[in-house]
């Protein structure tokens, strides 16, 4: 079994340009699961932002010089005269420009992302069933479906599975208090449930 603290521990020190059996030393672990720790498919893929802080503090004064070097570089073109008013090219560039307050945010943050991919994957199980769900009847059915669509979405974003959740929430939905409907969102749902778990 991975345990996640060990293989940041043996990463980082690897980062560091330790050899395999300085780790070994160091850690007190055995040489082939040090090499399993080192292979890229030993973590998770959801639990790899922990291993990505150190690289960022390293490069982050790179990618902020970078970031800027490049404002700089598209500031200058929008500006510049040669560049129609109406084109596309200047009105990419502006979009980009209307971007600038946040394009810094990927580097204090190790999981934020330059892309929302993540939420263009999301949604386009809804995209591709827009026709089959064209005819709801109703302004109600549609409600319905669009919070359904969103707790299953909402519960694969924090890594619950979907089903579990939505059994759970369905049985104790009657009789639990409307005072505390928030405790069955599922990111609150998931850390009670896991609170139960280990006790």
């Amino acid at each position: 079994m991975i345990i996640l603290e060990d293989a940041v521990e043996i990463r980082i020190l690897h980062k560091q340009g330790k050899s395999i059996r300085k780790i070994v030393e160091e850690t007190g672990k055995a040489r082939n699961t040090v090499r399993k720790y080192l292979k890229n498919d030993s973590v998770p893929r959801y639990k790899k932002r922990a291993i990505k802080e150190p690289k960022l503090d390293a490069y982050k004064p790179y990618l902020i010089k970078r970031v800027d070097e490049l404002i700089k570089e598209v500031k200058a073109k929008l500006f510049d005269q040669k560049i129609l008013p109406r084109s596309n090219l200047r009105k990419a560039l502006g979009y980009f420009c209307g971007l600038i307050p946040h394009l810094k945010n990927y580097t204090k943050k190790a999981n934020a992302r330059l892309e929302n991919n993540v939420a263009e994957r999301a949604i386009r199980p809804l995209a591709l069933g827009r026709k089959n769900w064209l005819f709801v009847e109703s302004e109600k059915g549609g409600e319905a479906a669009a919070i359904l669509f969103s707790l299953v979405q909402s519960c694969k974003g924090i890594g619950v599975n979907p089903q579990e959740y939505l059994e759970d929430v369905m049985r104790r939905l009657m009789s639990h208090s409307s005072q505390k409907l928030y405790e069955l969102l599922p990111d609150h749902w998931a850390k009670i449930r896991q609170s139960t778990t280990k006790t």
